[in-house]
């Protein structure tokens, strides 16, 4: 009795020293609670002088409830809470209504929030209490070097392997330090970012972690935190030599200076090292051991994959199709990546940099195993390519969902042909979610696609009224702009050039749908006349007439009628994408679609 009540002591005791560590000279808590499964975007702020100083937000989902400011306390000011609840829009969230309250802070306090959304009305829904606890949340604190012109520190989750924004914190101009707390439900790998880089963090529920970070270098060394943390650290600065180019820096590009044979020479000498390095990387933890060795084995590979895509593009990765020419001409090196069934453990969903290295990696396979085909790849083959790497159901619903929103899917058809085929991957979770999302962009277009287009008539720039009955027997390629779109004018130089090609065919019209409104009718006259546009113009007043109709609410738009005057395709590809618009002109001009 007397061993355990001396455990007893010695715990009381160690509380004491982490709390009165957290609580930090000048600082106050505000923490709490969302009522109810929403999501919520909560801003916090300071109102001094007639000013509104944003200071921190965190965001709330169902499965995670809890908020929390940690922040230095300005007793002359007023503070205010923002609470916005969000509804999914069509693609992500989006504002659906919103609340505030204010309040008095004092330094050294902790105040206790419970918001319940359902009963918003002027300050109701708020119940706001001081509270001498800090209710055990993670905090991460620390100094930031070379952040000109201040900024904004955030904490990020791993989420299916998407990072999810948790918390940040605002530095002000002339201001170093940041405080961030946050409930951490179960232990993991988050980052911590700014807008130039990111670096992993290993945080567990009611750690107290400090860092020293510099934003110019994208580095932090670590002042105080868990056995985990200091591996995690260790690793980091282990591989410096072969990550310094930036594979911190999500925005990032090489100096025109950096050689990939230097790299190369650079990467190899440190192998024996890093070998030695992850022997004996362990820990304790079991958790974090089996995490840490996956974001290893991530990095060792990802590192000179994303340094071999950034030396030969200069830029970031976005779409397969057109990023793929950058690994044209890959040195042989690289050969010793490349595996079937190459990703198996679903574990690695847990580590930030496995989507990307996945994508980068699904490059770099093709450009190795079949060099000639990398440029030409079409959607389907990518996916199915991407899809093979998966070795199990797990890491194929990954997988499929970062192909959904990394694809270019410009119709119904298209969706169909690619993304059908692996519907059974898409039964549950995020892909599943992600799948119907994309899926519903489209999923309307039936209503118009086999049906008449003669049910609209437009004046031209000699104010006749045209109607697609007066281009029956022929294919009609429609173009819906504006002169006040910059996306619509940066595809003109495509559009004349398809254009041009098919200007000898007698069997196809071209046709632009301007939205500007008639009283800048003059405008558009003067627009088309500057850049000798060809075609047959009409003006939709705002879209009143046609727009609206066919439910477009976003341009450019580019559509097709067959020779019988019904719709085939209310979505073509872009002309920029040459050769895939071309085929379904020619399909309309064959009537074989």
């Amino acid at each position: 009795m007397k061993l355990s009540s001396k455990y007893l002591l010695l715990h009381i005791l160690f509380l004491f020293v982490v709390m009165a560590a957290k609580a930090e000279a000048g600082l106050g808590m505000l923490y709490g609670s969302i009522e109810g499964k929403v999501f919520t975007q909560i801003t916090f702020w300071k109102l001094k002088e007639g000013k509104a100083e944003r200071v921190a937000s965190y965001s709330t989902d169902p499965a995670n409830r809890k908020f929390c400011f940690w922040v230095p306390v300005d007793e002359t000011a007023q503070y205010k809470l923002d609470v916005a609840l969000m509804k999914q829009g069509h693609r992500r969230l989006e504002i659906d209504k919103s609340a505030s309250y204010s309040l008095q802070m004092k330094a050294g306090q902790n105040i206790a929030v419970n918001i319940n959304p359902a009963f918003w009305d002027g300050s109701r829904g708020f119940t706001v209490k001081p509270t001498g606890s800090n209710a055990g949340y993670t905090t991460v604190s620390g100094t930031l070097t070379n952040m000109f012109g201040g900024g904004e520190m955030s904490i990020n989750k791993v989420v299916d392997g998407d990072q999810v924004k948790v918390a940040s914190y605002s530095i002000a101009k002339g201001q170093n330090r940041f405080y961030l707390a946050f409930p951490v439900g179960q232990e993991g790998l988050y980052t911590i970012s700014t807008l130039r880089w990111q670096q992993r963090l290993y945080l567990k529920p009611g750690e107290d972690l400090q860092l020293d970070a510099d934003s110019k270098k994208g580095a932090y060394t670590l002042i105080k935190g868990s056995p985990e943390s200091q591996l995690l650290s260790k690793w980091q600065q282990l591989i410096t030599p072969i990550t310094s180019y930036g594979y911190y820096f999500p925005f990032s590009g090489l100096a025109d200076t950096v050689n990939l044979d230097q790299y190369i020479e650079t990467y190899q000498k440190l192998q024996p090292e890093i070998a030695r390095f992850k022997l004996s990387a362990k820990s304790p933890n079991q958790r974090f051991n089996e995490l840490f060795q996956q974001a290893m084995d991530i990095d060792i590979e990802y590192a000179p994959i994303r340094y071999l895509y950034i030396y030969t593009s200069k830029r970031n990765w976005r779409d397969f199709v057109d990023g793929g020419k950058n690994f044209l001409n890959v040195p042989s090196y690289y050969k010793q990546f490349i595996q079937n069934n190459k990703f198996r453990n679903a574990k690695m969903t847990q580590i930030p940099e496995a989507k990307d290295y996945i994508r980068l990696y699904g490059m770099l396979h093709l450009a190795i195993t079949q060099p000639g085909a990398i440029k030409d790849i079409s959607r389907v083959e990518k996916l199915k390519l991407m899809m093979s790497l998966a070795a199990n159901d797990t890491l194929k619903r990954y997988v499929l969902k970062d192909m959904l929103e990394t694809i270019t899917i410009n119709n119904l058809s298209e969706f169909k042909a690619t993304f059908e085929p692996y519907k059974k991957y898409a039964n549950a979770g995020p892909a599943k979610q992600t799948y119907q999302s994309v899926l519903s962009q489209f999923i309307g277009d039936t209503a118009y696609i086999g049906k008449s287009s003669y049910n609209f008539s437009l004046p031209d720039t000699n104010g006749k009224m045209v109607s697609m009955k007066d281009f029956k027997g022929k294919v009609v390629f429609i173009d819906v702009w504006a002169t006040w779109c910059g996306p619509c004018k940066a595809q003109i130089p495509f559009l004349k050039e398809i254009e041009e090609e098919y200007k000898d065919n007698k069997d196809i019209v071209f046709v632009a749908i301007s939205l500007d409104r008639e009283k800048d009718k003059q405008k558009w006259l003067n627009f088309i006349q500057k850049e000798n546009l060809h075609g047959l113009h009409l003006l939709d007043d705002a879209g009143k007439a046609f727009a609206m109709k066919y439910e477009i609410r976003a341009i450019p738009r580019f559509l097709l009628i067959d020779k019988k005057g019904k719709w085939i395709e209310v979505r073509c590809p872009l002309p920029e994408d040459k050769a895939n618009l071309k085929k379904y002109i020619e399909d309309a001009l064959k009537g074989s679609y």
